[in-house]
């Protein structure tokens, strides 16, 4: 049987990648895909990616390292935004055109609350206002479990 780091396209991190800097995106492409939660905490997502993952893999769509982002805008609900290598017609693509900053967390997933507020005074500090914030949750819980934590990278929207 294989572990989970061979059976899953989660990425191993490099934090100096993604520890406070910037990132400007232009018309970047990403699959859309609405979910449920409950008071922000996600439902189904396994279910959901374990369906679109392998599907957009196959289609030769999906972005390396795979990425796909939370935004997380409302109590009962938000987005997954799958980032994709290009378009083809009939994908539900969105695009995100914008500058960031990014902040790298790792440790557990309880702990995301705090992330959102750390990204966001990182981010002033860096001299920037937030407008919004978009996370990216590199680890599986699978693989979390083998590697003994999380790696998240949270993307402050500045411009």
């Amino acid at each position: 049987m294989p572990s989970p780091d061979e059976a899953c396209v989660c990425p191993a991190l490099d934090s100096a990648l993604w520890e406070g800097t910037r990132h400007a995106w232009k018309d970047r492409p990403f699959w859309v895909e609405p979910y449920r939660a409950i008071a922000h905490v996600p439902l189904g997502i396994g279910r959901k990616l374990e369906r679109l993952l392998p599907d957009l893999k196959a289609r030769g769509l999906l972005a390396e390292p795979v990425q796909v982002l939370f935004r997380n805008d409302r109590f009962f609900g938000g987005e997954l935004w799958i980032a994709l290598s290009r378009e083809e017609p009939g994908t539900a693509a969105g695009r995100i055109s914008g500058e960031f900053f990014s902040k790298y967390f790792e440790g557990h997933y309880r702990d995301a609350g705090g992330w959102y507020r750390k990204t966001a005074e990182a981010c002033r500090a860096a001299g920037s206002e937030p407008k919004e914030i978009l996370a990216w949750y590199a680890t599986c819980p699978k693989c979390a479990a083998s590697r003994g934590a999380v790696q998240a990278v949270l993307f402050a929207r500045t411009g």
